[in-house]
């Protein structure tokens, strides 16, 4: 999984790699551990977008899930 660039850290987080499958709950529950989940999206690509409460938990998120898979 891929997330936004963490020099430019946003609310508003991109999310790459995912499987076509993830819906918008399961990608709300991976990050829920982070913060509070104001928004999420997940069209039907394999990219997702979530929105987190605050910088803090977006930080936190980028910096825990950066990279992982």
């Amino acid at each position: 999984m891929e997330t936004s660039n963490p020099q430019k850290i946003s609310r508003r987080l991109y999310v790459g790699g995912l499987s076509y499958s993830v819906d918008d709950e399961e990608l709300r529950a991976l990050f829920e551990p982070f913060g509070k989940v104001d928004s999420v999206a997940s069209p039907k690509d394999p990219i997702g977008y979530v929105e987190m409460a605050t910088m803090e938990d977006a930080k936190e998120a980028i910096e825990k899930l950066n990279g992982s898979r």
